[in-house]
């Protein structure tokens, strides 16, 4: 069962409560300058609490209040939301009884390193619930200590903000007896038994590593040196038993790299031809990178690719033809080496018949280089050996691999 913000009305209600009230007192005022900027204060945290609680996005908001405000006020609040929503979190992980999973996946944005942190929640009521800590953090570097300091900060933050909501409660007079302390917004509720996911390369998992360790280390800090050296190595160890698992779904890439990498060293050897200067070299990925370029369609094309004239050229010489997709449409970009190539077995022969008929009706100096590239290596046995080993492979062992470490897949199984 899932928990949402709604669960929490006990915990914020004061809050919410003492808020209405205010604005109550500041409406029976006489009103001025001052009572109207209180008054439109105390409106703007219900408002803000009211779309945390709802679950609404900010532009969801915008709709809801029919256009009676304008982009500028929903980039304002979007601000706002954003601090208001870490006070929550730091409220739900404090009520927590423990933090059963913690993933982390970092990427980069342009020249930026980001970092994707979210955790699982058990209650006491064996409730669970997912929170997002962070959808694109900024590391100061790639390494696995920058990542680690940034997923301390993570937290860091979230507790310092809740920190600052119970002070202002208590500076306003509001009662949070029953809220816990923000001493509880703590990765020590992972020691008990917990997951660390991650992805399966060499920064990620020893980021893994020191989370792991940073976790012993809060544990071991509840005791004495005394009572510690008194422990069994067993029992120091039980203080905190956290798995460091790799996604299933990423050792599928990495399958993929080393069978690429393996087939590059045999297509050096059969394909010593591969002419360099038609932009594409001896790799079979290169070819499939080139036929993507030549006839991806829609709004991603490449500005002298021949999307357009292929599909008519489809339309009169193929009418009944299935028209394959053969680039990649949805799906984790892991499987796109293998599947592509898949779908592009499918239309070789169009593929072919199409670029000798570009060939005749221009002129020699007009052909492009790339075309002519792309026509050479289809018409070759040895790419073309190559593309049916893979499309064999994608058949016998990618494909089941991908719906069985795909969750949604997995699902639409279990309800068909």
């Amino acid at each position: 069962m899932k928990r949402d913000c709604r669960d929490y009305r006990k915990e914020i209600n004061s809050l919410t409560e003492h808020c209405e009230y205010l604005n109550e007192e500041v409406e029976r005022s006489d009103t001025d300058t001052a009572t109207d900027a209180a008054s439109a204060y105390y409106s703007e945290i219900l408002e803000i609490i009211r779309i945390i609680l709802a679950q609404t996005s900010c532009r969801k908001t915008a709709e809801i209040l029919e256009g009676r405000k304008g982009k500028t006020y929903i980039d304002e609040l979007m601000q706002l939301v954003g601090p208001m929503q870490e006070v929550v979190n730091g409220l739900k992980i404090a009520l927590a009884k423990n933090i059963r999973q913690l993933n982390h996946d970092g990427s980069s944005i342009s020249n930026y390193t980001t970092l994707c942190c979210g955790i699982l929640l058990t209650f006491n009521d064996g409730n669970e619930e997912k929170i997002t800590l962070g959808a694109s953090e900024l590391p100061k570097g790639k390494s696995s200590v920058a990542s680690f300091n940034a997923i301390k900060l993570l937290f860091s933050r979230v507790r310092n903000r809740y920190e600052f909501f119970l002070q202002w409660c208590t500076r306003e007079k509001i009662c949070v007896a029953e809220f816990p302390p923000s001493s509880a917004v703590s990765l020590e509720k992972m020691a008990e038994f917990s997951v660390i996911m991650s992805d399966n390369a060499a920064p990620a998992t020893c980021t893994s590593r020191l989370v792991t360790a940073y976790i012993r280390e809060l544990k071991e800090a509840g005791f004495t040196e005394e009572q510690l050296v008194s422990m069994s190595q067993e029992q120091r160890l039980d203080l905190c038993r956290t798995i460091e698992y790799g996604c299933k779904a990423h050792a599928g890439c990495l399958l993929v790299k080393e069978m690429v990498s393996e087939e590059d060293l045999v297509m050096k050897e059969f394909a010593p031809d591969a002419e360099h200067q038609q932009r594409m070299d001896y790799k079979l990925s290169s070819l499939l990178h080139a036929i993507s370029k030549e006839f991806l369609p829609g709004i991603n094309q490449y500005a002298k690719g021949h999307s357009q004239e292929f599909l008519a050229y489809m339309q009169i010489n193929y009418p009944s033809a299935v028209k394959v997709n053969s680039f990649r449409e949805v799906g984790s970009r892991m499987w796109t080496e293998f599947e592509s190539c898949h779908r592009v077995n499918f239309m070789v022969d169009p593929f072919i018949n199409f670029l000798v008929q570009q060939e005749t009706v221009r002129l020699s100096e007009e052909q492009s280089k790339l075309s002519s590239a792309i026509k050479n290596r289809l018409g070759s046995r040895t790419f073309r050996v190559a593309m049916a080993v893979r499309g064999m492979f994608w058949i016998s062992l990618f494909s089941p691999l991908r719906v069985l470490t795909n969750s949604h897949d997995l699902g639409i199984l279990t309800h068909t």
